[in-house]
């Protein structure tokens, strides 16, 4: 049987991993080599709908890239009201086209929150670390040498 400090090691090793994992892929994701910056203001407005939440996504197209906010709007016109002839500047990440902000002239219309992407990190190192730590304490306990 193991002892119960055995499996505190476990823990805290599957969870140390974890994190060291999430944290590198996070700074890695939010490093100034995967962040672009573009100007929106000849950009095409277009929505789509989301059938789940009756709400619209907006979305910018300009020179065949795609880019989008993680904002929700009402209606179409709602947004096309909102970002229609405006100077818009946006910092983006270059991997699927989210803008983390998005500038006014030197007004912040957009942000998709720093404190808030961490948060969600927390919560899903949490999640993984605990299905990760099942099967993980099974297999330990099937496989321990049995000791008197």
């Amino acid at each position: 049987m193991l002892k119960a400090s055995h499996l505190f090691k476990v823990d805290f090793f599957i969870s140390t991993v974890l994190a060291l994992l999430f944290i590198g892929w996070f700074i890695n994701s939010r490093s100034d080599s995967n962040i672009g910056k573009v100007d929106l203001a000849g950009s095409v407005l277009t929505c789509k709908k989301d059938e789940k939440w009756s709400n619209y996504q907006g979305y910018f197209r300009l020179d065949n890239e795609q880019y989008y906010t993680l904002k929700k709007y009402n209606s179409c016109d709602d947004f096309i009201a909102e970002m229609a002839g405006k100077p818009l500047i946006a910092r983006y990440l270059k991997s699927n086209g989210l803008i983390i902000e998005l500038k006014e002239n030197d007004k912040v219309l957009h942000d998709s929150g720093f404190y808030a992407a961490g948060l969600g990190l927390v919560l899903i190192w949490f999640l993984t670390f605990a299905l990760v730590r099942v099967p993980v304490r099974w297999l330990l306990k099937k496989t321990c040498i049995k000791t008197p």
